[in-house]
């Protein structure tokens, strides 16, 4: 069975209606009623599978300019033109049987390499060390015993695109361990997938060469892969075509399809076939992304000098308010480097279409090889026109500065409330108290953040100063609100001791004046700003 990813209906989609069903990648466009969304049984496959569609459109129908792009939002292509799109690159997109197979080493061979079970592709899998270690407490094995072709093919393209490291020679991932994936989402399922689209006309964006510059440069499988034994084996961007950084394949992986008398059912999805995947072949050294790769769908941090960019990396707070600047519009001011959005968001900016799209952020949150957990959240857009849009990034960038620092203070105030003098130094905010008390501050101000910055934009723009001052003065009345609730809920048990209760008197104080003090500094608030009516 070869199983060709551009023709087999195995794309799980919802429709408007609520309904469930399969579809071919050129039918993202059509069906009656349409399709609105993914309907895929891991979140990671979820993101996955978008980058898959948009790399699929991007790669074979990409518009040439921002007026085609436009037209083809409002009015999708028929799927049939979708599907004449995708004829001349089907060949690459096999996942069994006749090479080339998508994402699998071009001269590996079912007695090349060493054996794995089909769980080792996910991710999440505890790796051979857990297992010969019985460290496997959180991610149990056995639970993955079978996949279907569907659910084989989206957790090989889920482990070459977020790859994290995997030992020695086993590389990562074109964007480094755990990238973040930062989509823009309409409301339809194509409006989904073409919002990320590039125009041909955009700084760097190629269109797909003549047929025989595709293998290799294009889809990294179709030809032998780049090994890298040696040092200085890395493959930078100037050496394959722009459209390489969709279809990066950082693993020499080969899956070895079965084909069973009896049904079996899917691991993952509980889909019953007789074409299943239970093991694959892998050997070490495969393609070595070197620095300089910026891929579509990914922030970047930036440091001074002649240091590469970085990608955004998956992180439990990624998708909090205190990094949706950066996400979204770009923040020049990061402490750890200047933070630029995706391609694909920064093209929101100039489309006007970002006051009703949203931003799916997500990723895997790792430490090196393992991951601590899949972070995922929606950011909204606020539409922001050109002429203010510097002075909108500028505020907001206050905004969330002086929540950082009211949460500082807040941290250092239940520090010297509720521990000894002597095992302050010992206390850290990582601690589970401390750490919750961080989130819930994060969490209570954030409706009011998003309230505020769309209510910043008309102030902005009618260049009012007072009404401006006013909207500063709210928000440092929400963050210190939001400080003193927590700190009374944390310190409420420990006031009942005369000695407890006096040292969390002082540094309540001592919290208060700290932040009065800033607030007034970093929001340019008059001297006596707590008395001014809001």
């Amino acid at each position: 069975m070869i199983f060709n990813l551009t023709q087999e209906r195995w794309i799980s989609v919802r429709r408007v209606d609520g309904s469930t069903d399969k579809i071919a990648p050129w039918e993202v466009s059509g069906g009656d009623p349409p399709c609105v969304d993914l309907s895929l049984p891991r979140m990671d496959f979820r993101s996955a599978m978008f980058e898959f569609l948009i790399g699929l459109v991007q790669t074979v129908f990409p518009p040439k300019d921002a007026t085609e792009w436009k037209e083809k939002l409002v009015s999708p292509p028929a799927p049939e033109e979708l599907l004449q799109a995708v004829e001349r690159i089907k060949s690459y997109f096999n996942l069994f049987e006749k090479k080339p197979l998508f994402l699998q080493d071009f001269e590996l061979s079912a007695s090349d390499g060493s054996v794995n079970h089909i769980s080792g592709l996910l991710i999440d899998s505890p790796g051979d060390n857990a297992l010969r270690l019985n460290s496997d407490f959180f991610v149990k094995r056995g639970r993955v015993e079978v996949l279907c072709p569907a659910c084989a093919a989206m957790g090989l393209f889920t482990l070459q695109a977020f790859a994290p490291s995997g030992g020695k020679g086993n590389r990562t991932s074109l964007r480094g361990g755990g990238p973040l994936s930062t989509i823009a989402l309409g409301e339809t399922l194509w409006e989904k997938i073409w919002l990320n689209v590039l125009p041909l006309n955009e700084k760097g964006v190629e269109s797909l060469p003549a047929s025989h510059a595709i293998p290799g440069s294009v889809f990294p499988w179709a030809a032998p892969t780049r090994t890298s034994e040696k040092k200085g084996s890395e493959t930078l961007p100037q050496d394959v075509h722009f459209l390489h950084a969709y279809w990066g394949m950082p693993r020499r992986i080969l899956l070895l399809p079965e084909e069973t008398s009896a049904p079996k059912i899917c691991s993952i999805c509980s889909l019953q076939g007789t074409t299943v995947v239970k093991e694959y072949i892998q050997r070490p050294y495969g393609y070595n992304y070197g620095d300089g790769w910026t891929h579509p769908l990914t922030p970047y941090r930036y440091q001074a000098g002649d240091v590469p960019p970085l990608a955004v990396k998956g992180a439990a707070n990624i998708t909090g308010y205190v990094n949706w600047l950066g996400l979204v519009y770009g923040n020049m001011h990061e402490d750890r480097g200047a933070v630029k959005p995706a391609l694909c968001i920064h093209r929101q900016e100039k489309s006007n279409l970002n006051g009703s799209a949203r931003i799916l952020a997500s990723g895997f949150d790792m430490d090196n090889m393992k991951p601590r957990q899949w972070c995922e959240g929606e950011l909204p857009f606020v539409a922001v026109a050109d002429d203010y849009r510097e002075d909108f990034r500028e505020w907001v960038e206050k905004l969330v500065q002086a929540a950082d620092k009211v949460k500082s203070n807040l941290m250092s105030g239940l520090k010297e409330g509720l521990f000894h003098e002597k095992k302050r130094g010992e206390v850290s905010a990582d601690q589970t108290r401390l750490s919750n008390a961080s989130a819930m501050f994060w969490g209570d101000t954030e409706a009011s953040f998003y309230e505020l910055v769309r209510t910043m934009v008309p102030v902005l723009e009618h260049e009012s100063e007072g009404d401006l001052l006013k909207l500063r003065l709210r928000w440092a009345h929400v963050l210190e609100q939001a400080c003193e609730k927590l700190f009374q809920a944390e310190v409420q048990s420990a006031l009942f001791h005369p000695d407890h209760a006096r040292r969390i008197h002082a540094a309540q104080l001592k919290m208060r004046n700290f932040n009065g003090a800033a607030l007034r500094k970093i929001l340019e608030l008059p001297e006596k700003w707590r008395s001014i009516q809001r």
